[in-house]
């Protein structure tokens, strides 16, 4: 199938060749996608093949800021499942600061990596948790974003 034919793209957006139409829709995992031929597709793979052709076999695509519908092309790198998921650790999913939940009257910071639990230590505060997650964060990110450049 040359996608060429089909779409054109524009900043993260697919269009319907030779229309003004945006050709994609919100699936229920939460990620652009596109119906062809009665047979689904997520956009930010389409997009991928479009400027780099095939997704190479076992490798998947990944939103390097963690944002499912931000499709544009600098933000899509091919990478591996687990160095996908070590993306993860960097989302927030409570009232506390992200990596942080309330423990025995005191605050405890941990983070996954590799998929691996580190602890990160007790602390009086939810800020003096979310800085040690923090500081935790920015060294496996630099990590992360090395190993992709090898």
């Amino acid at each position: 199938m040359n996608l060429h034919e089909l779409f054109t793209y524009d900043d993260g957006l697919l269009y319907k060749k030779n229309t003004n139409f945006i050709y994609s829709s919100i699936n229920k995992d939460g990620y652009n996608r596109v119906v062809i031929d009665k047979k689904e597709y997520r956009a930010h793979r389409i997009i991928w093949e479009m400027f780099n052709g095939p997704v190479p076999e076992g490798m998947i695509i990944d939103h390097i800021d963690g944002d499912k519908l931000n499709n544009r092309i600098e933000n899509l790198r091919v990478c591996t499942h687990v160095l996908n998921s070590n993306n993860r650790v960097f989302k927030k999913t409570s009232n506390l600061p992200v990596g942080v939940r309330k423990h025995r009257g005191c605050f405890e910071a941990r983070i996954r990596f590799n998929n691996k639990e580190i602890y990160l230590g007790r602390f009086k505060t939810a800020e003096e948790a979310g800085n040690a997650y923090s500081t935790k964060s920015t060294e496996l990110r630099s990590s992360f974003l090395f190993k992709e450049q090898l």
